[in-house]
């Protein structure tokens, strides 16, 4: 039996339990921008994808989960580097990185200039 599979099951499930499931978000997810959130443009990462984009534009990986914290008024997105870390980061509007918690956040970072 290949070891990756139950892994990666784990780690759905425990992303699925992680996020609630009355505000977390499948990814991609398209839509308005969550109640209460400014009326600036996308990039400032007030939808989902804005928030992804932001988080893609600094990390190397893939997004696990998004999810809007409504009273902290932040984007918290869940992502996997590849090393198959997980990193928890929470986005404020503009693309303001507020916290970054998780292992291997300096090896998942992209050199500046976007190479890799």
């Amino acid at each position: 039996m290949h070891v990756q599979t139950p892994v990666w099951a784990a780690l759905a499930v425990a992303a699925g339990l992680w996020a609630g499931a009355a505000q977390a978000q499948p990814v991609p997810r398209s839509g308005p921008a969550p109640s209460g959130g400014s009326s600036s443009s996308s990039s400032s990462a007030t939808t989902p994808e804005a928030a992804l984009a932001c988080v893609a534009a600094r990390y190397q990986g893939e997004a696990l989960a998004v999810q809007w914290l409504g009273r902290e008024r932040l984007w918290e997105v869940r992502w996997l580097t590849p090393a198959r870390a997980v990193l928890r980061i929470k986005l404020a509007p503009g693309c303001q990185f507020d916290e970054v918690h998780g292992v291997g956040q300096e090896a998942a970072l992209k050199p500046p200039g976007g190479g890799r």
